[in-house]
């Protein structure tokens, strides 16, 4: 996936949750703090860190569930103005 996507997701966490929040992620083993937009990285990356920010927060990673409706308003945000 595109660094674009990982960004996304990085201003996800922090605007919603904190840079403390991100910072315990960037941690992680295999996960960078900043990406570059335009450069491809590894899916299994972009899904580890999906998975364990879902993880960290406490809530569930499918479409439906909390992070789908968050990342959801997250974009939609940039867009629209609420």
């Amino acid at each position: 996936m595109y660094g674009f996507i990982n960004s996304c997701l990085k201003s996800l966490v922090t605007e919603r949750f904190g840079l403390e929040t991100w910072d315990k992620l960037s941690c992680l083993p295999g996960v960078q703090d900043a990406f570059m937009t335009y450069q491809i990285y590894d899916d299994v990356l972009t899904l580890r860190l999906v998975q364990e920010a879902c993880s960290l927060l406490g809530v569930n990673n499918v479409p439906e569930g909390p992070t789908g409706d968050a990342q959801q308003v997250f974009w939609l945000s940039g867009v629209v103005p609420l």
